[in-house]
């Protein structure tokens, strides 16, 4: 009984010391110094086959990330976007029957900021949520219809997407999008795509990725933030998408992208592993551009539902 006593007291000394490190301000080292510990307390409670659920100490891990993960949500000059906006509309009027012209790769950038900008404005507003620590978990099918529907009212083609197409389930556990957009460069006219997620966050949070998690048996499996941060090439990727909120799209990041959710299914499964990393880097880009999911909304139903869906025209930033 005093053996069982001591081996809870320890297991609560884990605890306890996690927590204090955790909730210590921001210092260098800190998710790496976290990650250990964590290491450490799930082998232990392994070890002695104690329960690993806690929610005060899972709630606190919610906000930390192991990634820089703060997102941009920096005001932009309304006649900057007013402009870009402009520029795009001619342009695809003058594409209706084959692509001639294209607006330059900074207006696109702008046109994408304002829109990931837009949804993040809406979920502060509108949810009361503070994007600095908040990890958007469930929030993902609305953060597709409001950002989605305003690149599909400017004309711009998209695919509606969801994970299915990487893990082979049914199920989807995550939604996200690409648009295409027409680009001219130094007299070089090309379509750009870019891969759009804004809550691409929530598979970030260091109660879901960290090395403890596969360190236990029947342990849930670590998200897709742990996969993907398991090399430089997906650090950038991952860094890129949760500050901005895209990036462009290639067949590179697509299959890094998309590896990061499978892997979440079939990480204790060595020959899938193999299959599915030898599998062409094409393969991941051809089934984002091929799955075409219906948008639930439109900008006039997510307008009566109190979303701020505006445009900004050059006219109105006058």
């Amino acid at each position: 009984m005093e053996l069982e006593q001591e081996i809870l007291n320890v297991q609560k000394k884990y605890r306890d010391y996690i927590l204090e490190v955790a909730q210590k301000p921001n210092y260098p080292q800190k998710i790496e110094n976290l990650d250990a510990l964590l290491t450490k307390y799930y082998e232990y409670c392994s070890k002695h086959n104690l329960d690993l659920f806690d929610i005060s100490l899972q709630n606190v891990l919610e906000s930390l990330y192991i990634l820089d993960s703060e997102p941009i949500l920096m005001e932009m000059e309304e006649e900057k976007i007013g402009s870009a906006i402009e520029h795009l509309q001619e342009v695809l009027e003058h594409n209706k029957e084959q692509i001639k012209d294209g607006i330059t790769e900074e207006e696109a950038q702008t046109i994408l900021q304002y829109v990931v900008l837009n949804t993040r404005k809406n979920f502060m507003n509108r949810m009361q949520v503070d994007l600095r620590t908040h990890n958007l978990k469930g929030c993902c099918k609305l953060a597709q219809e409001l950002s989605m529907n305003l690149l599909e009212a400017l004309g711009l083609s998209i695919t509606v997407n969801d994970d299915t197409i990487f893990t082979g389930r049914t199920t989807p556990t995550h939604y996200f999008g690409t648009v295409a957009i027409p680009i001219k460069e130094n007299d070089i006219l090309f379509m750009q795509h870019y891969l759009v997620d804004i809550t691409y966050r929530q598979f970030f949070t260091l109660n879901r990725c960290h090395h403890g998690l596969t360190k236990v048996k029947n342990a849930i499996p670590p998200e897709a933030g742990y996969f993907v941060c398991q090399t430089q090439q997906g650090q950038m990727m991952a860094s890129q998408i949760l500050k901005n909120g895209y990036i462009k799209l290639n067949k590179e990041y697509a299959k890094i992208y998309g590896l990061g959710f499978a892997l979440r299914f079939i990480y204790n499964q060595p020959e899938m592993i193999e299959q599915y990393f030898t599998e062409d880097s094409n393969q991941y880009l051809n089934r984002m551009f091929k799955q075409q999911n219906s948008l639930h909304l439109n900008v006039e139903k997510l307008t009566k539902l109190g979303y701020t869906m505006e445009l900004p025209t050059k006219e109105k930033s006058l």
